[in-house]
C-alpha cells in the first residue's frame, strides 16, 4: 500500500513540472525551412494558392516550437494571403507585394519581442517566495496586424 502511494506521488509531482517557456527553448533558425516550404508551394496556379499551400505547415511549426504566439501567427498568415491575393488581381506588383512581405514580417516579430519581453519583465519581477504554477492553457484573441 505504501509502495503504491509512493508511485502515485511520484507520478503526481512529475506531472507538476512544466516545459520551458519559449523564451528558454533552443531556438532554431525556422527561416531556411519555411523558405523551402514556400518554394514547394510555389507551382500552384496563384500567389493566394501557394500561401494557403504553405501557410498552415509553417504557422503550425512555429507555434509547436514556441516562436510565436498562435494570435500573432494568424495574423500574419491572413495578411499574408491578403497580399497574395492584392499580387494576383493586379493591385500591386511584385515588388510591392516583396516589400509588404518583408514588412509584415518586420511588424510580426516586432510584435512578438515585444510580448516576450514584456512577460520576460513580468517574471523578473515575481518574489521568489511566490508559488510558480503551470499557466493555464492559452486562449488564441483575433488581432489585426497594422
Amino acid at each position: 500500500m505504501e509502495r503504491t502511494l509512493a508511485l502515485l506521488a511520484i507520478a503526481l509531482l512529475a506531472g507538476c513540472a512544466a516545459p520551458p517557456p519559449p523564451a528558454q527553448r533552443p531556438s532554431p533558425d525556422l527561416r531556411p525551412w519555411a523558405e523551402q516550404i514556400r518554394a514547394q508551394c510555389s507551382s500552384e496556379p496563384t500567389h493566394l494558392a501557394a500561401e494557403r499551400c504553405a501557410n498552415p505547415t509553417i504557422v503550425a511549426r512555429y507555434i509547436s516550437e514556441g516562436h510565436v504566439d498562435p494570435d500573432i501567427a494568424s495574423a500574419y498568415a491572413t495578411k499574408r494571403e491578403d497580399i497574395a491575393a492584392r499580387w494576383d488581381t493586379g493591385e500591386i506588383t511584385a515588388e510591392q507585394a516583396k516589400s509588404e512581405f518583408d514588412d509584415l514580417s518586420r511588424r510580426a516579430n516586432a510584435m512578438q519581442r515585444q510580448r516576450t519581453a514584456a512577460r520576460r519583465a513580468a517574471a523578473s519581477t515575481a518574489s521568489p517566495d511566490t508559488p510558480t504554477f503551470t499557466p493555464a492553457p492559452y486562449q488564441p484573441t483575433h488581432i489585426d496586424m497594422p
